[in-house]
């Protein structure tokens, strides 16, 4: 019985804060960091339609899977939930300081180190596939990758078309239902806006290999 009271100490004293992003989104945004700063040789290299292809590599992004294995061991009234994009939930760190009781104004706040790279840049960093380099090595290419001229770059972070979009969203759509209404007394989770354009600007083999890659290696012995 004393066992059983410490776990119900513990589960009454657990809070649990949980922000979800729409499933596409989240998978470019994924993508975009397995080649940036590669961990895994899989992904490093590869390009999005394999990527997305081993979606089932992440079983986390089935939110009632995740929330309801999170069910098991802390209680409903203590699952903090929120939906990065939606409800004026733009900032996943000033929303966990305010659940935690913390005035984020009274924090010196940093430019954001860890921004995604855009669609074109990431199309040329996926053919170099940095996994095998030592941390400064990597920075010195993405240095180099920041200053030469991309002709194909609009700035454009997305790497989906709207019907890969769609049929992502589609195999969620059940599931994010059912959260929306447990969490949220809603019966969809995420709104229909599309926050990024809908046509990627990927790079072509020609122009990466024999101009690009070529210029930031130009870049690199510069230095």
């Amino acid at each position: 019985s004393s066992l059983v009271g410490s776990e119900m100490c513990i589960r009454d004293r657990i809070h649990v804060a949980l922000y979800l992003r729409r499933q596409d989104l989240w998978l470019e945004s994924w993508y975009n960091q397995n080649v940036k700063w590669p961990w895994d040789a899989e992904f490093s290299g590869s390009d999005i339609q394999y990527f997305i292809g081993k979606s089932k590599n992440f079983p986390w992004i089935n939110y009632e899977n995740l929330l309801g294995r999170i069910e098991e061991f802390v209680p409903l009234e203590k699952i903090h939930v929120r939906c990065i994009g939606e409800d004026n939930t733009t900032s996943s760190t000033d929303d966990f300081l305010s659940f935690c009781g913390i005035d984020s104004n009274l924090l010196q706040k940093e430019a954001d180190k860890n921004q995604s790279l855009s669609s074109a840049k990431i199309d040329i960093l996926r053919r170099i596939d940095i996994i095998a380099l030592p941390g400064p090595a990597r920075l010195k290419v993405l240095g180099a990758l920041s200053k030469i001229k991309i002709q194909e770059d609009s700035g454009n972070r997305a790497f989906l078309t709207r019907a890969e979009r769609l049929k992502i969203l589609a195999d969620f759509m059940e599931s994010n239902d059912h959260v929306a209404r447990r969490y949220f007394g809603r019966n969809k989770l995420f709104s229909d806006k599309w926050s990024e354009e809908l046509n990627p600007a990927l790079v072509s083999d020609m122009n990466a290999y024999q101009r690009y890659i070529p210029e930031i290696l130009k870049k690199i012995a510069e230095e």
